[in-house]
């Protein structure tokens, strides 16, 4: 029996001694790159993918061009993830031959894509970057893309610049967006999203051209529940007319709640017809709500449209700024809702240079300190949007008080 048993305890010993499976490097024209060569990309990614354990691909500089398929690493399971990590944005870039329905990069959970540049080619819905569960951090996508970036599955992307019809198309609630750059030339971020936040963080959001709609938007929420902070939204020379947000609940399905938090940012627009903050609903069923806290929004025609078409539709703003004139606010067809005003300001929040595009408060402007007293919700950042601390004393009274719009002031 001794004899038995010893083979099977000096094998357990023999797995403790191996330790957890190693992680390989596969390294595509990446002078200095320690690891397996690999012939191409998506050769790299095969292998990783094929070998158990969290692997690196490491590529060079220089343009890389997948097939129809697009550069893709389709392996879910935990523990064997891939970083995929080019030399930076302005040295590796990737691009596909394919011009119909393709991703450029697609990632699916756990994995990591960085310091890359993507660059999509026309074509009908091709696609930039694809995160589904996955990470982007410090990637560049420009392009003809329909959509710049696609994230699911409680995806994140930070440090990037994304580029497209649509910027960033957002599905299924629980992704994060941070320091970015989302400039659409119809959509800046557009989200179909569940009872999960989305959370868009010190971000900037462009809208630019309409591209056939009624309006360009920079961010719209279908069916969703986000909260976009310490951000600046610009649709100030949008065509035909610009949102700043949009909360529509009508391609919800019943019993939806489409909802908005909208805190410490600054919205700007410009244009007959342009709306700031939206909130429509034209179906019982259906509620969209928007809560507007310690923002701006300024230059738009219209800076709240709060309208129960016969649906729901809420809106209540807390310690913001904005012009009254041009406000909507509108209950009909048995539709239900109001619109709530609290500490509403309408002066000029005295930028430092509006026209030269720089929307930091000026010293004695009456937004500094003007924000609610409240503390930073669970959750919500404690940096403004130039990544600096955001409760402080800017007024020199003695309180540390939040100010109104994506930055704060500093003394």
């Amino acid at each position: 029996m001794l004899r038995l048993l010893a083979l099977p305890l000096a094998a357990a010993a023999a797995l403790a001694l191996a330790g957890p499976v190693s992680a390989n490097t596969y390294c595509v024209v990446a002078p200095g790159c320690s690891g397996t060569p690999a012939g191409d990309v998506q050769a790299g990614l095969g292998a990783a993918q094929q070998h158990a354990g969290a692997d690196t691909v490491k590529i060079g500089p220089g343009t890389f061009t997948a097939d129809a398929q697009g550069f893709h690493y389709d392996d879910p399971a935990v523990g064997n993830a891939v970083t995929i990590a080019g030399a930076g944005p302005g040295k590796t870039t990737l691009t596909t031959s394919s011009h119909d329905s393709t991703s450029v990069l697609r990632l699916t959970a756990g994995s990591l894509g960085q310091d890359l540049h993507i660059a999509v080619p026309g074509g009908l819905f091709m696609y930039g970057l694809s995160l589904a569960g996955a990470t982007g951090r410090n990637i560049t996508v420009d392009g003809d893309a329909s959509a710049g970036a696609v994230l699911s599955g409680a995806a994140t992307l930070r440090g990037s610049q994304i580029a497209g019809n649509v910027a960033i198309d957002v599905y299924d609630g629980g992704s994060t967006v941070l320091n970015t750059v989302a400039a659409g030339r119809g959509i800046g971020v557009r989200v179909f999203g569940d009872s999960t936040f989305t959370r868009l963080q010190r971000m900037r959001v462009d809208a630019s051209d309409g591209g056939g709609q009624p309006a360009a938007i920079g961010v719209q929420v279908n069916c969703g529940r986000v909260a976009l902070e310490d951000s600046v939204v610009y649709v100030r020379n949008a065509q035909p007319e610009g949102i700043g947000v949009d909360a529509t609940s009508s391609p919800c399905s019943q019993g939806r709640i489409n909802g908005v938090e909208l805190r410490e940012s600054t919205l700007l627009g410009a244009g007959a017809g342009s709306r700031g903050v939206v909130a429509v609903s034209s179906d019982a069923t259906q509620a969209s709500a928007v809560n507007v806290t310690n923002s701006i929004v300024r230059g738009f025609q219209h800076s709240l449209d709060r309208e129960a078409l016969g649906g729901i539709a809420f809106m209540q703003t807390t310690a913001s700024s904005y012009p009254s004139k041009g406000d909507i606010d509108a209950t009909l067809s048995g539709g239900t809702g109001n619109l709530i005003e609290t500490a509403h300001t309408t002066g000029d929040p005295k930028f430092v240079n509006e026209a030269g595009g720089d929307y930091r408060l000026a010293a004695g402007s009456p937004l500094i300190d003007g924000g609610s007293g409240d503390p930073l919700a669970p959750g919500e950042s404690n940096l403004d949007k130039a990544g600096l601390p955001r409760i402080v004393d800017g007024n020199a009274d003695g309180i540390a008080r939040r100010d109104v719009g994506a930055f704060e002031f500093k003394p």
